[in-house]
């Protein structure tokens, strides 16, 4: 997998304005004076312009909600669920503000799903979101018939119950493995469209590729960015899922000595149906 590499730039005054309104930029946000980036191009050769401005205003945004939220826990255990669930939602709304600036430039249209065969893992507090949404939204039987598909694909895909033992190449191949076995995930509809959008953890929020959506099926071509609130999300929601007093003990030390939340895949969180999720150490 690929990233784009981040570099200032300059607009000229007689370019189009990046905040896509169709002006050009002399006659629209030049009065701003915000400072534009670009990633490089995307699939279709266009530069891919944000305003730096605006995506680190989100992402001061974000740090300073966990600042005063999560982060003053110091990742012990010492909130409920129903406020780790709360924090959950909110950091999600301003990640959610912070990558909707690149996707114009990216070639993810609802009813692809072609990243959602790729393995990807969330935290037990995104979990636990997931759980409480399905059970609220589905029948006793649409969950069983579920609960029977991931026991259908947890014996085909055999994804790792605690990737964080594995090396880094150990987990590469498991992760090559995986999406070479082009298993949809189990919430992807018979559209091909998200089942569990609204609560779909981090990891699929912030997967947007800038490279042709037909190179989706081969990892080693998929062109992603590093996005500043992406990653500062990412950094709050795991301190969340450390300081949630439920989740005590769902946690590693990896090999700088720093406590780290255990992160699943969708199947083994779920393996045992959605009356709790997996809490196996």
């Amino acid at each position: 997998m690929k990233t784009n590499t981040n570099k200032i730039i300059k607009i000229d005054l007689n370019e189009k304005c990046p905040c896509g309104n169709g002006l050009l930029f002399k006659d629209c946000c030049i009065e701003k004076k915000h400072e534009y980036h670009t990633l490089g191009e995307n699939y279709k050769g266009e530069q891919v312009i944000f305003s730096q401005t605006d995506n680190m205003k989100i992402y001061d945004e974000i740090t300073n909600y966990s600042m005063k939220n999560i982060f003053i826990h110091e990742g012990k255990p010492s909130i409920t669920v129903s406020k780790g669930l709360e924090n959950l939602k909110n950091i999600y709304k301003k990640a959610d503000e912070g990558i909707s600036i690149f996707e114009k430039y990216a070639s993810c249209q609802k009813g692809c799903g072609s990243c959602c065969k790729l393995y990807l893992e969330c935290t037990p507090i995104e979990a636990e979101l997931i759980r409480k949404y399905l059970i609220s939204t589905k029948s006793k039987e649409e969950l069983e018939k579920i609960s029977d598909i991931i026991r259908e694909k947890l014996e085909i895909l055999n994804p790792p119950l605690n990737s964080h033992e594995l090396t880094v190449e150990e987990k590469n191949l498991k992760c090559l493995e995986y999406i070479e076995k082009k298993e949809k995930c189990v919430f992807l509809n018979d559209s091909n469209a998200c089942s569990i959008y609204e609560v779909r953890p981090l990891s699929c929020r912030k997967f947007i590729v800038f490279s042709d959506s037909k190179k989706c099926d081969s990892i080693n071509e998929i062109v992603t960015p590093h996005l500043a609130p992406a990653n500062i999300s990412r950094l709050s929601i795991d301190y969340l899922s450390l300081a949630v007093t439920r989740y005590n003990g769902l946690n590693y030390l990896n090999e700088n000595g720093e406590t780290k939340p255990i992160m699943r895949g969708l199947l083994q969180w779920f393996k045992n149906g959605f009356d709790d999720i997996n809490r196996e150490k």
